[in-house]
């Protein structure tokens, strides 16, 4: 399934649905390149670096139906699109499990197709940033109580809670490569430090009761929310002596903090291509 969600709205279309269908087959969303840096030794080449520039694509999209149907479904993806690049607000396209952030930056009308009912358009697909990501999220809830387990809630979650000890947990991170992060902390707490894989996460700050902290690697940020929305930048608290940053490393790994504030964790599995 392949779904557009715009970047300024939130609205999610379907490209793979009744009225809007993309031509996946025959498109080249699961193309890919890394450039190379080399230079000359005697006779030989030596790589130096490998990088990534910006993607682009094209998106052979068919509208289905009568005449208005055919209009208002063109109508709704041109209009989502083209707010997103007024607002450079970029959208997110949904195939499977992961997601590329990007602009639908050009449209080349292909008229009426041998179905009467078909109007077929030809997209150009523009990606700053090269990689499809999946995200996988974990929560790891206040101890309460007894060894025996963690807070329980009336309702149920759609992600699973880990741990089974005061502040002792595993982070699986199933990816086959290193992966950067968002980390949030709920307050109250002071000075907190989270423990994964015995690299210390530690902000030097207090986060009051109904606040929370997060540090996104991916940008190198350290923001805390207040209560009433103002955010603070708790960059210069963050410990110098050992990288908040850090990505996460591939495998298993033991967790450790105090028990005594809840956290969680989101992780950007960064591919590029998406898993067929």
């Amino acid at each position: 399934m392949l779904i557009y969600k715009s970047g300024s709205t939130g609205e999610a279309l379907e490209l793979s649905g009744k009225n809007i269908k993309a031509h996946l087959r025959t498109s080249d969303l699961y193309d890919y390149e890394w450039e190379v840096e080399a230079r000359r030794l005697g006779l030989e080449t030596r790589v130096t670096a490998f990088a990534k520039k910006q993607a682009e694509h094209t998106l052979v999209t068919d509208f289905i139906g009568n005449k208005q149907e055919r209009k208002e479904a063109a109508n709704r993806l041109f209009e989502i699109t083209e707010r997103d690049i007024i607002e450079k607000k970029a959208g997110k396209l949904y195939l499977g499990d992961y997601y590329k952030e990007c602009y639908i930056i050009s449209g080349k009308n292909k008229g009426i197709q041998k179905r009467s009912n078909v109007v077929q358009m030809e997209m150009g697909i523009y990606a700053e940033n090269p990689f499809w990501i999946k995200e996988k999220f974990l929560s790891y809830s206040i101890f309460e109580g007894t060894e025996n387990g963690f807070l329980e809630f009336p309702f149920d979650f759609p992600f699973e809670f880990s741990g089974q000890k005061k502040g002792v947990a595993t982070l699986n991170n199933d990816h086959y490569v290193e992966v950067d992060f968002k980390l949030t902390i709920y307050g109250p707490v002071v000075n907190p430090i989270i423990y994964i894989r015995d690299h210390p996460y530690k902000i030097n700050t207090t986060v009051e009761e109904n606040e929370y902290l997060v540090i996104d690697s991916e940008k190198n940020t350290v923001k805390r929310t207040l209560k009433n929305g103002t955010v603070v930048n708790e960059y210069n608290n963050r410990s110098f002596e050992n990288s908040v940053f850090k990505p996460i490393p591939p495998g298993i790994h033991n967790v450790l903090w105090n028990g005594g504030f809840g956290w969680d964790i989101l992780m950007k599995q960064k591919r590029s291509e998406p898993k067929w």
